[in-house]
């Protein structure tokens, strides 16, 4: 469990205080992990990595805008998440924690309502004992992709729980299980810089497979035959639109982007395998074929052998030799 420090943060919402978590994010002071997410899509396993619980920087489940959280996800070579990826999530829970709401004012963007939110999310998974490992949902709302989102308009979903209520949604696909609804439909209510205290951080990394091979979520998404994989709607936007792209941060990104195939490498040649100098043998090239003359090899259990001139040699010194002993003069043929 995190430590909210008694620091003073910076106040909300501001350019101030994205600048100062997107530096947090810079600096290697944000906290985040990632963890294997696995699922069958018409019999294809699709491996993620994604967050297990939201990030939080000085021990607070920041809210933030699409715009930030697109940033944050470029400079950690990252995606938002899909309604279908956000519905995985939720079902591949280790520790399940319910939505807090709070009242929907003009302080739902301030940072005490963020700390606030964040002191009861804690004081819940300490309940339960939550002991730091596996999946966490849910901690709040994502900014998902999404057919609508453009430079005007983002998406959120969200704020998972069981139960049944005239009030909440039923999610946006079956693969939460029964019985599961969520506060935040996928709704296009807000603008790319809205944050209140709800919209936590939850990244999935790019890096992905398909059926044991690799890939990047950017590509899976817009390609028609693969976006079934993470997408229940259809070929999607890889980025939240009106979002200058960032160049991820040094070592966030593979040297080979997952989406090439991976190159065919050579079979390795086992040391013994390689020629060095003949021990005990004679080796010769005769008519670009190699003929070998010697002993056996015995670190590797191969016989060397005589080249098809030998054998010839060898039946026409058998046949001369019979003669020879027939008529007396054996001692003057050679030994084969």
């Amino acid at each position: 469990m995190s430590q909210i420090p008694a620091n003073d943060f910076p106040p909300g919402p501001s350019q101030e205080r994205n600048d100062y978590l997107l530096n947090a994010v810079k600096n290697g002071d944000a906290v985040f992990t990632f963890v294997p997410l696995a699922y069958m899509v018409d019999g294809q396993l699709v491996e993620l990595e994604i967050m297990a619980t939201c990030m939080s920087v000085d021990g607070v489940f920041w809210g933030g805008t699409a715009f930030l959280h697109q940033q944050i996800a470029d400079l950690l070579d990252c995606s938002l998440l899909t309604s279908m990826v956000a519905d995985l999530l939720w079902a591949n829970r280790s520790w399940t924690c319910t939505p807090h709401l709070m009242t929907p004012d003009n302080q739902m963007s301030s940072t005490p309502r963020m700390i606030e939110q964040t002191k009861q999310v804690e004081k819940e998974l300490l309940s339960i004992g939550y002991d730091s490992s596996g999946i966490v949902q849910t901690m709040g709302k994502h900014w998902i992709l999404h057919p609508g989102i453009s430079p005007a308009k983002a998406c959120n979903y969200g704020w998972h729980f069981k139960g049944s209520t005239s009030v909440a949604y039923p999610p946006d696909t079956s693969l939460t299980g029964p019985g599961i609804r969520v506060w935040q439909p996928a709704g296009l209510a807000h603008n790319i810089q809205h944050e209140d205290y709800s919209q936590t951080c939850t990244l999935v990394r790019q890096e992905m497979k398909i059926g044991g091979k690799p890939y990047r979520f950017r590509d899976v998404v817009q390609d028609p035959a693969l976006c079934k994989f993470v997408s229940k709607k259809g070929v999607l936007l890889p980025r939240q639109p009106g979002v200058p792209e960032l160049d991820p941060l040094p070592g966030k990104i593979s040297s080979v982007p997952p989406s090439e195939p991976t190159p065919e490498v050579p079979p390795t040649i086992p040391p013994e395998a390689i020629p060095t100098e003949p021990n005990e043998s004679e080796t010769k090239i005769t008519d670009r074929k190699m003929v070998t003359r010697g002993k056996s090899n015995q670190s590797t259990g191969l016989w060397s052998h005589r080249g098809p001139q030998s054998l010839i040699a060898s039946f026409l010194l058998l046949v001369a030799a019979v003669i020879a002993r027939a008529s007396g003069c054996w001692d003057s043929v050679p030994s084969p």
